[in-house]
């Protein structure tokens, strides 16, 4: 049986498929199989692909109509053969020892997730490594640092008797299905070494450099995700997520092109469903720059929001 399946959509990344590409087929475990799905791409991604992985009965190349990386993800996850899956991001790379450690772990414990570190990828000589920081006693620590899908092989078996998908058509879509995972195991296991190469460019979603109105959908994300929460899942990790994703990472997409209305938006969501979130504990563990950010956030204080920002940019924290 196949172990692992890789689900690889592409859209106009024929910059970046060569790299993607090389680093799975260089491999030193070689039990996997790699589903590449063309999701309506206008480029010379999959010719570029074709010629990489010919005569490799490994890679396969499955075609649909343009619908978005949700979609596509969710589209490929129906030709997987593999007892795990993983999604990795065309435009990205990973080290070559992946898949072998991956394997060990599966052999010794069967788990339901297995996690691991990665590595924020400007170019060859700046990067940074971000550690997941998991505690095997507190499972939802999984996602209190990290909310990808990408640093995460997901056993298949788990995935669709849960009948897990990606919301298509909006952005955020790690955030509004992966802490979900959480509600149905306790099966987890954490790689504590990076291995995936997160590629940060010009025109991904945290990169925009002009307004795009699906900064919003980090609103449609989060009641994405409370449709597959229940009672097991703690109110102060959803808490903590919102207050993070929302209050922190998210109005600062808007401040950068003054959008006021929709940052204060943001803010009124976060208030409506948790008014005391300034109490929560891992709120209290974050640095005081963030600290201090989210409080000038609460009070609806713009500018000095902004101002933290820049300073944050300087200071390249």
């Amino acid at each position: 049986m196949i172990k692992i399946s890789v689900i690889l959509p592409v859209y106009n990344v024929e910059e970046y498929i060569g790299e993607c590409l090389l680093s799975l087929k260089k491999q030193t475990f070689e039990n996997f199989e790699v589903i590449i799905v063309d999701d309506g791409s206008s480029d010379h991604s999959i010719d570029r692909a074709k010629l990489i992985i010919s005569n490799d009965k490994r890679f396969k190349i499955v075609n649909k109509v343009n619908g978005g990386l949700s979609d596509a993800r969710n589209y490929g996850v129906q030709f997987a053969q593999g007892e795990y899956i993983t999604f990795i991001d065309s435009d990205d790379f990973i080290g070559k020892d992946l898949f072998l450690k991956v394997s060990k772990k599966i052999d010794e414990k069967k788990p339901d997730i297995i996690m691991y570190d990665f590595v924020k990828y400007y170019s060859k000589n700046k990067q940074k490594i971000i550690r997941c920081n998991f505690d095997e006693n507190d499972k939802f620590s999984a996602t209190r640092t990290v909310c990808n899908a990408c640093n995460k092989i997901i056993k298949l078996s788990f995935w669709k008797t849960h009948n897990f998908k990606f919301p298509v058509g909006i952005w955020y879509e790690d955030i509004a299905i992966i802490p979900a995972l959480l509600n149905y195991t306790d099966q987890i296991e954490y790689i504590n070494d990076e291995y995936y190469y997160y590629r940060t460019r010009e025109g991904s979603i945290t990169k925009q450099n002009s307004y795009n109105a699906k900064s919003m959908d980090i609103i449609k994300a989060f009641d994405y995700l409370k449709i597959h929460l229940d009672n097991k899942y703690p109110q102060v990790e959803l808490e903590y997520l919102e207050v993070l994703h929302i209050l922190y990472l998210g109005t600062q997409r808007f401040i950068a092109f003054n959008k006021i209305d929709e940052f204060n938006m943001l803010i009124d969501y976060v208030q409506n469903d948790y008014p005391n979130w300034m109490k929560n504990i891992y709120i209290k563990k974050l640095t005081l720059l963030k600290k201090i950010y989210i409080y000038c956030v609460q009070k609806k204080m713009y500018f000095f929001c902004k101002v933290l920002v820049k300073l944050r940019e300087k200071l390249h924290i």
